[in-house]
């Protein structure tokens, strides 16, 4: 007797999945709806993978067990659910808070002095991106009438203090489009107003803040403009004009804009991110602002069912790396940085390139870890039998990164972010990656607790955590400090 154990397995599987359910069921291919997956499907995958594997087709895949979808049509199986399931969660941890605008923001990179890059990754593949350069911002700042102005302040007991801002004119002609671009961007505080629910959420706090007085804006850097909040009364008794018993402002002036380094922060954002997106502009905008030259690209992340798509991700990387030789950039001006699901080849980038450096933004050591975290049962008491298929979908689907190989190949500094309200990365995830860490690493660590700034947010919307990072980038050489300082 010829028996088909494909078949067979199929029809065993589903019937355990509807006994289970309690569906009565008339033949092998009647209509169940499938369920989300929980604990309990975990189980029953597990179960009827042995009895396969019992009955001699240990070769067999959990992705042979399948249902039949109302209006008979195959539904995505089981390790189809898990796939969605996956995707979905990270989806809605990692997405933006409002819909990208990836024209505007587009064409603000373009008025503040970025230079659209058309690359070919070794794949033959088209690999657009942006490249900015802190000289290029200060020029279209000076070209739309910017000009630097000394603000001393006094109070009471005779303390002064000096502060350094900007100051243009709102009528010059240049000055609108600039300030959209600027605020496009997220130079300046950026808020969402949701058209169903009509509640405004702020998008990023911004790296400078304004002020309009005598018909004039200023633009101040954040730690600036709270010393100058700071005085007892700012403004005359209108409130239109600072008040000159404790403010005096200089008169306007240029000057030369000076970098004591030139590092270039190769910028990729996390999963579902790109360069065009709300989060990674408005960290270009701070990068630059502390006088990096920034590159950004539309990065092939490794997305789910995408199984090309760590050669893609590597490939896009080495592009970028030719074009930053082509622009005499050596290894030791690269830093890779990475958020999240960008992190891993950030990493394995700065390793390849002996020299450069890596900066790992809340991300992850092993992405099967991460899958399981979310997958139920795969961290529990039942991971023994759970976490092996999870381990096995995660490879499937070439979500097999993990920066074991590749942390202690590192020459460069490595800055590592870690988010204290983190819903995705585990402090697992962190210790192993600072175990993985050898002895002579140049590596320092840095903590988001700002509970406004969610997974992948923007560390610099943290102000404790931007103060560190500032002080640390410029003391390790790396950064010239904020260009309004």
């Amino acid at each position: 007797m010829n028996v088909n154990f494909h078949n067979f397995g199929e029809q065993i599987q589903m019937r355990i999945f509807s006994s289970f359910f309690k569906r009565k069921s008339e033949s092998t291919e009647r209509v169940v709806t499938p369920i989300q997956p929980d604990q309990t499907q975990d189980k029953i995958v597990s179960m009827s993978n042995r009895f396969l594997n019992i009955i001699g087709n240990s070769k067999k895949k959990i992705s042979s067990a399948k249902v039949i979808v109302k209006e008979e049509k195959k539904s995505e199986g089981i390790i189809g659910r898990i796939h969605r399931y996956v995707r979905d969660f990270f989806y809605e941890k990692c997405k933006g808070k409002a819909p990208s605008r990836p024209e505007a923001i587009n064409e603000a990179m373009r008025t503040i002095g970025g230079e659209p890059l058309n690359l070919e990754t070794s794949e033959g593949a088209e690999l657009r991106g942006m490249h900015f350069s802190a000289e290029s911002l200060v020029k279209k700042l000076q070209d739309s009438g910017m000009k630097r102005v000394t603000i001393n302040t006094k109070n009471d007991g005779d303390t002064s203090e000096e502060i350094s801002a900007m100051v243009l004119d709102p009528k010059d002609p240049k000055t609108p489009e600039l300030m959209a671009a600027l605020e496009q961007m997220g130079l300046f505080k950026l808020t969402h107003k949701d058209k169903k629910t009509r509640k405004t959420t702020t998008l990023v706090d911004g790296v400078w803040e304004k002020m309009t007085v005598d018909g004039k804006i200023y633009i101040f850097t954040k730690e600036n403009i709270s010393k100058l909040r700071s005085v007892k009364t700012l403004f005359d008794k209108k409130g239109e004009k600072f008040n000159e018993k404790y403010i005096s402002v200089s008169e306007p002036f240029n000057r030369p804009f000076v970098r004591t380094q030139k590092k270039t922060i190769v910028l990729n954002g996390g999963l579902y991110s790109h360069y065009e997106s709300v989060r990674t502009a408005s960290e270009v905008a701070k990068l630059i602002a502390l006088g990096f030259d920034v590159v950004v690209s539309e990065d092939k992340h490794p997305r789910i069912k995408d199984t090309e798509s760590h050669s893609k991700v590597m490939a896009s990387r080495d592009s970028i790396y030719q074009e930053l030789q082509r622009r005499g950039v050596s290894n030791e001006d690269i830093i890779w940085k990475g958020t999240c699901f960008s992190s891993v080849p950030a990493v394995e980038a700065a390793a390849k390139y002996a020299g450069s450096h890596v900066w790992i933004d809340q991300g992850y050591f092993e992405s099967s870890d991460l899958v399981a975290a979310q997958v139920p049962g795969a961290t529990g008491f039942m991971s023994p039998v759970i976490r092996p298929v999870v381990n096995k979908i995660a490879k499937s689907v070439d979500f097999d990164y993990n920066m074991e190989a590749h942390l202690p190949k590192i020459e460069g500094k490595i800055i590592m972010i870690r988010n204290k309200n983190d819903t995705v990365i585990s402090e697992e995830e962190h210790a192993k990656i600072k175990n993985a860490l050898p002895e002579s690493a140049d590596a320092k660590e840095f903590f988001i607790t700002d509970e406004r700034v969610r997974h992948a947010g923007a560390w610099f919307d943290d102000a404790s955590c931007n103060q560190q990072i500032v002080d640390h980038l410029v003391a390790q050489g790396m950064s010239c400090g904020d260009i309004l300082a």
